[in-house]
């Protein structure tokens, strides 16, 4: 692909010489040197504000000092840094700051990662000359989740600038002037933004701290783990800080920094707030401990030798009497690439049976395989958007399901380094905001549209949309003249009732518009890529499709599992239903908590002559089941996952020893394949890594021990060996590398082998006529959730229900924006909900968050439901100050993670 590339620029900084791309500020050509220029208001992803002063900077012919952030490099140009001037003019801009900023480091949240500390440590001039009284302004409380102190305030403006800029949203800014200036929302109320947890780092000095970690401890007084966020298929590396195995916080990754590893604050990693502060389950009492087994109805609590031991022989048994394909298999989307691995070993070696999967939110067996052909055709890459010229965007909810996916897509039209289109049902103002181009239409004429442009028939493509000509002819244009670019699919709307058909017009027009164009599916599922990936799937087997002799598993294992692809989740379910199913084992059972038709599920349960459950918390699955197996949080194993491009985002690290009563879920698949008769034979963890990692690419046989990163603790992200000077070392109980960055240097393209469907699936007699209203639904991050619905702290910061309406249908049914409606339907069930006008919807729909309004189908739908909506007495509590209301719940909270 063609990349963006800037003429390179070589000039002299403090007698080094160092050469960059043209454009390129002082500051970070200095830093490629490893020449730190102070700065507060600076930051490479925002816009120049120049405001602080600290990074002057002397230029050799020029008459003054240039500041630093604002000032590109030019060819044969000479740099001082450390000159008498620039020194002198650091230590009167610090005075200057010193003038009103209190002397309460003993109690501000940011000591030890303060950079007014540091600055004043390494530059400051060492005593005051003020003797006038400080300025005080009132400390006000906004926000459940960010605490606000005006009086430490330095304007550098970076909190200001992000939300504005990166966050998209105009919430906060600099109010009244002179000496009254201050830092605030416009509307003197909480920080509405997904992102507004990542102005804590930004904030240079004490004046936003995050107030759920207020007073719980000192920074140095944690421990490091370097792990990735279990939430969504962005893939966020994340720090983790903990202490008696409990997580205070969750930021980006730290670096190393004065001999310690701190918070990068010119880091370009961004994580949301559901990952940074819906972590704080962890190490709470609440979750399940030791193995259980029924015993005469009820569950009790028994040996882990016994439980597996039981198992082993009730699966056994039911193997021998009802054969291999009587039994399933079903893993979380958010389970580990080694524990995925490990189930589908379990259930093709130990049982004999491709009835594996993790598919479960899939409305059937077709959807499910439109999700695996489109996986493996996934070739896009979300970290590089730089490298293609045009970006379509179709049907995608990505900003409530992966909130950083969309981000770098909107930072990539709003930078301009590709052309955003963004086609959809429903619009956010989102990417719509920046996107190039929008597309909007009914989702029955996503298919038309997707033709028209396979075609390029402009007029064909006018008809079939909501919002005119121009995006149409525009979007046409960049076609003809783009070299590459990237088609980004959602594969969750409506539960993939329509992903086969949607997926068939797709691949015609990547077809037509050339091999240059690559494809990337999107999915709220965590690891649903390594579940592809490692072969946790009914039709896929690692680093191979279940049918092709070339690649089969058994010539690594000694027994060759059956060469016809199993039942996929859905069908499992359906298959229970039946009585064809007799056992099911689910490893984790997350993605039934908030399932759309779990009241169907439930009696299909008890129809099952074993169903056993290994998880970490009780769900309504392990109410029902006859053996519950306790697993590990994440911060208490190791394990990789990978991001929705199919990059190994990092690895949960071992951050704290787990309690004596569970076990780590990998030991457990381990330890059950033994007593089934089977020994896998793993000295490890790294060896089951090892192992996978040479069934999914024996090109490049990977150890865990070669792709250690540095880090502070005994963490293992991944990075390739083979990739230019990341040689890395290793000792007992301690990897790192000489590389000083976290980011992975390996991807696990599953595209490696595609597949297409051979013919465009049949849809049925759906009629001509569109009912007055019909329901479109997906799941989002901020909704119902099996770990979400644990956190403290975000827990009671979700959303009261509600759907988006179009203004039009609204004020025709008389509903005000705001009002309670109840959603009535025959095919399915949801409690009350607010009304929210949404422009950005096709008119006769209603969209609505499954995970939010506790939306429960009757029967997995067919098509779109028509439903009535009727207004309803208001919800409780909805007009209650969000702040007043989470405010004592963060106190509480704070009680449980107190010293000691």
């Amino acid at each position: 692909m063609t990349r963006k590339i800037r003429a390179n620029v070589t000039l002299t900084i403090d007698g080094r010489e160092v050469t960059v791309p043209e454009g390129t500020n002082m500051i970070e050509a200095a830093r490629a040197v490893g020449i730190h220029i102070p700065h507060y208001c600076y930051h490479p992803s925002m816009s120049i504000a120049g405001s602080c002063r600290m990074c002057f900077v002397e230029i050799e012919g020029k008459p003054k000092m240039a500041l630093g952030c604002e000032t590109a490099v030019a060819p044969g140009m000479i740099v001082h840094t450390q000159t008498p001037q620039v020194l002198d003019a650091r230590r009167g801009m610090l005075e200057f700051f010193l003038i009103n900023h209190p002397l309460d480091c003993p109690e501000c949240d940011r000591g030890g990662e303060c950079y007014l500390q540091w600055y004043s440590m390494d530059h400051g001039s060492g005593f005051c000359r003020t003797i006038e009284p400080r300025r005080r302004l009132r400390k006000p409380n906004i926000d459940p989740l960010i605490d606000l102190e005006r009086n430490r305030c330095v304007y550098c403006s970076r909190c200001v600038r992000f939300l504005q800029e990166i966050g998209g949203e105009r919430i906060i800014g600099t109010l009244s002037r002179g000496d009254r200036s201050h830092i605030g929302t416009f509307e003197y109320g909480p920080i509405r933004s997904i992102f507004s947890g990542m102005i804590i780092d930004y904030c240079p000095v004490g004046t936003l701290t995050n107030r759920p970690y207020r007073f719980k401890a000192r920074p140095w007084e944690l421990a490091q783990v370097q792990s990735v966020c279990p939430y969504c298929s962005s893939g966020c590396p994340v720090t983790l800080w903990m202490r008696g195995g409990k997580i205070y916080r969750v930021t980006p990754q730290t670096t190393p920094q004065r001999g310690r590893f701190h918070l990068d604050w010119d880091s370009r990693d961004v994580i949301c707030n559901q990952g940074r502060f819906g972590c704080d389950f962890v190490g709470w009492d609440n979750r399940l401990k030791g193995p259980r087994v029924r015993r005469e109805g009820k569950l009790t609590e028994v040996s882990w030798d016994e439980a597996l031991e039981e198992v082993a022989h009730r699966l056994t048994e039911i193997r021998k009497r009802y054969g291999a394909d009587a039994i399933g298999f079903i893993a979380s989307s958010r389970a580990t690439c080694e524990e995925m691995y490990l189930l589908q070993r379990l259930a093709r070696e130990v049982v004999g049976t491709n009835n594996v999967d993790w598919r479960t939110a899939f409305v059937d067996g077709p959807a499910a395989q439109a999700a695996s052909i489109a996986l493996s055709r996934s070739t896009g890459n979300i970290n590089d958007l730089e490298a293609y010229d045009v970006i379509l965007v179709v049907n995608a909810d990505i900003h409530l399901q992966t909130p950083v996916v969309s981000l770098k897509l909107k930072e990539a039209a709003r930078l301009g380094l590709a052309k955003v289109y963004y086609l959809h049902y429903i619009l956010d103002n989102w990417i719509s905001r920046y996107a190039r181009g929008v597309l909007h239409y009914a989702p029955e004429d996503t298919e038309r549209v997707l033709e028209a442009i396979e075609q390029r028939n402009a007029a064909g493509l006018r008809e079939a949309l909501l919002n005119g000509d121009a995006a149409a002819a525009d979007l046409l244009e960049s076609l003809r003249t783009a070299r590459n670019g990237l088609i980004v699919f959602g594969l969750d709307a409506c539960s993939g009732l329509f992903a086969a058909p949607w997926l068939w017009r797709l691949q015609q027009l990547a077809a037509s518009l050339g091999n240059r164009w690559e494809f990337l599916p999107v999915t709220a599922a965590r690891n649903a890529t390594g579940a592809f990936v490692v072969g946790c799937q009914s039709d896929r087997a690692a680093g191979a499709w279940i049918d092709e002799p070339a690649a089969r598993t058994g010539q690594r294992w000694g027994i060759v599992p059956p060469d016809h692809a199993g039942l996929s989740a859905p069908e499992m379910i359906e298959a229970a239903r039946k009585g064809r199913l007799k056992a099911l084992y689910v490893l984790g059972g997350d993605d039934f908590a908030a399932h759309p038709w779990l009241d169907s599920i439930r009696p299909v349960l008890e129809r099952l002559d074993m169903l056993v459950v290994q998880d970490v918390f009780e769900t309504p699955l392990s109410e029902r089941a006859d053996a519950v197996l306790s697993g590990s949080f994440f911060s208490e194993k190791a394990g990789t996952l990978l991001d929705v491009s199919g990059w190994p985002s990092g690895r949960f690290a071992q951050g704290w020893q787990r309690p004596v009563e569970v076990q780590d879920d990998a030991v457990i698949l381990d330890v059950l394949a033994r007593k089934m008769g089977r020994n896998f034979g793993y000295a490890n963890g790294n060896a089951v890594f090892e192992e996978m990692m040479r069934a999914v690419n024996p090109v490049c046989p990977l150890r865990a021990g070669e792709l250690c990163l540095q880090g502070p603790g005994s963490e293992m992200p991944m990075r390739c060996r083979h990739y230019a000077d990341a040689e890395a070392r290793f000792q007992p109980q301690k990897f790192y590398t000489v590389l000083p960055t976290y980011k992975p240097s390996c991807r696990l393209t599953p595209g490696a082998q595609p597949r297409a469907l051979e013919q465009a699936p049949e849809r049925g007699d759906v009629g001509t006529a569109r009912p007055e209203l019909r329901l479109v639904w997906s799941p989002i991050l901020f909704g119902r959730d099996e770990l979400g619905d644990r956190s403290g702290i975000m827990g009671p910061l979700r959303d009261p229900p509600w759907i988006k309406v179009h203004p039009d249908d609204a004020k025709r049914l008389g509903m005000a924006e705001g009002d309670t409606v109840a959603l009535e339907s025959e095919e399915f069930t949801a409690g009350h909900a607010l009304v929210r006008y949404w422009a950005g919807l096709a008119p006769g729909l209603v969209y609505a968050p499954q995970n939010l309004i506790d939306l429960r189908f009757t029967k997995p739908p067919r098509w779109l439901p028509e439903l009535t909506l009727r207004k309803a007495p208001p919800l409780p509590n909805v007009g209650e100050d969000l702040v007043t209301a989470v405010h004592s719940f963060v106190d509480e909270y704070g009680k449980r993670v107190s010293y000691g």
